[in-house]
């Protein structure tokens, strides 16, 4: 049938059922093989964006606090962190020593208690870095460009762009708007076979939600099989034989 979504540990059992629904639909309704692939594809699309984390806001502009903005919690490092000003640039310095409030306004330094987390791309996790802003302020920083999380909801956002790609589909207006990367999206033809593409290009995504496409593709499989089975009653039976 196809080799669907982001690589990911999707049970050959699952993509060989699928490939018996396609065969059957085919076969009994004497429909084009293209379009229930298709159809499928759409549905696991679908289920991949609600299964990927924010998913399942209603669009990446409707996405709670915590997936927008990055969290500043309290500094509990041995060390004692300082920031001061050089050419117009915020500096940070960590010592041992605990400066005094008369060194501080003296060094025109300031004491740094709070730290933030952010997406490091080289080490492909998620770091703690001194937070320089101010040291009152809440658990989300909204003004600067340091609190704000890039691309929120850009896993859900590349999903649900592959549908205006994929052939005949409906472009989703909210994913089309958001800055989010734009999905592969590959249809192969060849004798006898026909392979739909689809690659979500956020790579975090197999991190932050692991089991997105393989819970997706069985979940089209399940909405195929109901949908299917009130055309052709036997087809429960064609899907599950060995």
């Amino acid at each position: 049938m196809s080799d669907t979504l982001v690589t990911a540990e999707i049970q050959q059992s699952e993509i060989e059922r699928m490939t018996r629904i396609v065969n059957t639909v085919v076969a009994k309704l004497d429909k084009q093989a293209e379009n229930i692939i298709r159809q499928g594809m759409i549905w696991a699309v679908q289920s991949a964006a609600r299964e990927t984390a924010p998913g399942r806001a209603a669009s990446p502009s409707k996405l709670a606090d915590k997936f927008k903005y990055r969290p500043i919690t309290r500094y509990r490092g041995s060390l004692n962190r300082y920031a001061y000003e050089v050419n117009g640039k915020t500096r940070v310095w960590e010592t041992e020593r605990r400066l005094s409030k008369k060194s501080l306004e003296k060094s025109n330094k300031r004491r740094l208690t709070r730290e933030i987390e952010l997406w490091s791309k080289a080490a492909h996790a998620l770091v703690k870095i001194p937070y320089t802003g101010a040291q009152t302020s809440g658990k989300y920083d909204k003004t600067s460009r340091i609190g704000r999380i890039p691309h929120a909801g850009a896993g859900k956002a590349c999903w649900l762009k592959a549908l205006g790609r994929l052939p005949g589909g409906k472009p989703d207006p909210a994913s089309e708007a958001a800055a989010a990367p734009r999905p592969h999206v590959q249809v192969a033809k060849s004798e006898g076979e026909i392979r739909m593409i689809v690659e979500n290009t956020v790579r975090y995504v197999d991190i932050t939600s692991p089991g997105a496409a393989a819970r997706a593709t069985t979940s089209a499989a399940n909405r195929m099989a109901k949908y299917y089975s009130k055309l052709i009653p036997e087809l429960e039976k064609e899907i599950n034989r060995i």
